[in-house]
């Protein structure tokens, strides 16, 4: 019986010392909340896309001896949006990119350019850019001696916009920017 006792007394000590373990508060759970209540704001910081990266899009048009190359590069630099949200300052930066559009006709190159936001001032302002990214760059489609390509310049997160159809001449090689509106219902 004595036996029996002793072994429930250890069992009960050992259970209760377990118990009082899980309730331990340790020094960095305190300093931690400890900032938290006493921070007026945190700041949370988060880059779209996380890394500098390149996509590339190839698009062969057999037809017409043709590839057009449209490349994204993102950037180091970027725009920011600030804003708070329960006491949590975000800050978001939307890096910025250039396009790469190159033009091959039966594998020599006519055309090998970069574009950047900036190129695109006289349709924008210069106010706008300085919060807006060079969003997307696309091929559209090419009828007759024209290439048809779409792009966007835009303020993150919101419907300010600068969405353009940008056109190539194959014979005079040169660039047209024509603003696309989009049609209200």
């Amino acid at each position: 019986m004595n036996r029996v006792l002793l072994i429930l007394l250890v069992f009960i000590v050992f259970v209760s010392c377990n118990l009082e373990k899980g309730k331990e508060i340790t020094h960095s759970d305190y300093v931690d909340s400890k900032a938290l209540e006493e921070s007026d704001s945190l700041i949370e910081e988060r880059y779209y896309p996380e890394n500098e990266n390149t996509t590339q899009i190839d698009t062969v048009i057999s037809g017409r001896q043709l590839k057009i190359t449209v490349t994204n590069t993102f950037t180091s630099s970027y725009v920011k949006d600030e804003y708070e949200i329960d006491g949590i300052k975000h800050i978001d930066k939307y890096r910025d990119s250039e396009k790469r559009f190159i033009i091959e006709l039966s594998n020599e190159i006519l055309l090998d350019t970069t574009f950047i936001k900036e190129d695109f001032v006289n349709y924008t302002g210069v106010d706008f850019l300085e919060t807006a990214n060079f969003h997307a760059y696309w091929f559209e489609k090419i009828e007759g001696d024209t290439i048809e390509l779409f792009g966007v310049v835009g303020k993150p997160e919101t419907d300010w916009v600068f969405a353009f159809s940008h056109y190539f001449d194959l014979k005079s090689r040169k660039f047209k920017v024509k603003e696309h509106i989009e049609d209200e219902m």
